[in-house]
């Protein structure tokens, strides 16, 4: 998948079998690269709580050898995916302003 094609899919609201299963890997990889769920939930734009559900829920599939989530996990290693502190530059000083993820240079 083209990186246009994955940063689309991820923003998507639709509930596709596809599209979940792309946002519960994301979370699922960004939690096991010891990136906070609060961090997670910012990044992506939903809660701390729903961050965790999608977690646990591909932990649950899996387990049980869903093919969707596999190839969720599969497109995730075909990008590279950055989090880098984003801050906002004056004259006397900078101030840290959050958290940006870019997937192959392209920020989200």
């Amino acid at each position: 998948m083209e990186t246009n094609a994955y940063i689309n899919c991820l923003r998507s609201k639709k509930h596709d079998i596809v599209d979940v299963s792309m946002r519960q890997a994301l979370c699922y990889y960004l939690y096991k690269q010891n990136i906070p769920c609060v961090l997670i939930a910012k990044l992506i734009g939903c809660t701390r709580r729903n961050v965790y559900m999608r977690v646990y829920r591909t932990i649950d599939l899996l387990e049980t050898g869903d093919k969707y989530i596999k190839a969720a996990l599969a497109e995730i290693d075909n990008h590279k995916i950055n989090i880098k502190p984003c801050t906002v530059d004056g004259d006397l000083l900078s101030r840290h302003t959050g958290y940006k993820m870019i997937i192959d240079n392209i920020i989200l």
